[in-house]
């Protein structure tokens, strides 16, 4: 899965709410930042609950950030994530042609 998203004049950048179901995000999480010689590679952090079960990382792969999930990740684990981010595109068009943009 590849997605765009913008940072503000603060720094800040959002992830798409697609991504956040995908891997179970609520509430606030760290980040951890891995500056790299062709680009930054992110990792979510994750709320220890006793276990080290590994939490899904963002890298920069040939330009591209991309979502690199914990194995193992299923084709119905994939086709749910692209529906989700599809829905969520789709009602945003909408909601746009609604307002007459």
């Amino acid at each position: 899965m590849s997605l765009t998203v913008t940072m503000n004049e603060s720094g800040l950048v959002a992830l798409p709410e697609s991504v956040l179901t995908m891997f179970g995000i609520t509430g606030s999480r760290q980040i951890e930042l891995d500056v790299q010689d062709d680009g930054v590679k992110l990792r979510l952090g994750h709320v220890s609950d006793g276990n080290d079960v590994p939490v899904a990382r963002m890298e920069v792969r040939n330009g591209r950030t991309v979502i690199v999930p914990p194995l193992p990740v299923t084709a119905r684990d994939i086709a749910k994530a692209i529906k989700a981010d599809r829905d969520e595109r789709s009602d945003q068009l909408a909601s746009r042609h609604r307002q007459g943009e």
